[in-house]
């Protein structure tokens, strides 16, 4: 066995060394147009999440599209060098910053994705649309009720109350 070679798929010349890079660069590619085209949507001038009360979805949003760029701008190419070179080329500081701000962002990403899961299903029907509410029986905002002189809850500002 001490004669037998070991056979890289990296080894130059082979499919492993060109297909490689060439998927890390698709993925930073893909990764920076996406989200950068979902941070000009959502920072346009006029109702945004920055300049008008937008809604909490649109910040969440906002939030995981950074910090997916953060990701693919600092670590895809460190991932790349990983996957094609045979050793560490940049030094400890280095490869403990990537590794940080790799947990930083996957973190980051996770944690968002879950809060915009609980903030779409904190508000009941929300999932549904509008139609959802009304069968839900989910009150609307807060109007005053002409007839008793205090507030009450209505499913819609433009619907007729029918009941006591």
């Amino acid at each position: 066995m001490a004669d037998a070679q070991n056979i890289s798929l990296d080894s130059p010349g082979s499919v492993g060394a060109v297909a490689v890079p060439v998927v890390f660069a698709l993925i930073f590619l893909l990764g920076i147009v996406g989200n950068g085209l979902v941070l000009a949507v959502l920072l346009q001038p006029g109702p945004s999440a920055w300049q008008e009360p937008g809604s909490t979805t649109d910040l969440f949003i906002l939030n995981l599209a950074v910090a997916d760029l953060c990701f693919i701008l600092c670590c895809v190419p460190f991932q790349a060098a990983i996957y094609t070179l045979d050793a560490w080329l940049f030094g400890a500081l280095v490869c403990k910053a990537v590794h940080l701000l790799i947990y930083l962002t996957m973190y980051a990403g996770s944690f968002t994705l879950a809060a915009v899961s609980v903030d779409r299903c904190a508000v009941p029907g929300a999932w549904l649309g509008r139609a959802g509410e009304e069968r839900l029986g989910v009150p609307g905002p807060l109007e005053p009720d002409k007839e008793a002189q205090s507030p009450r809850l209505m499913a819609d500002s433009s619907a007729q109350h029918t009941g006591p």
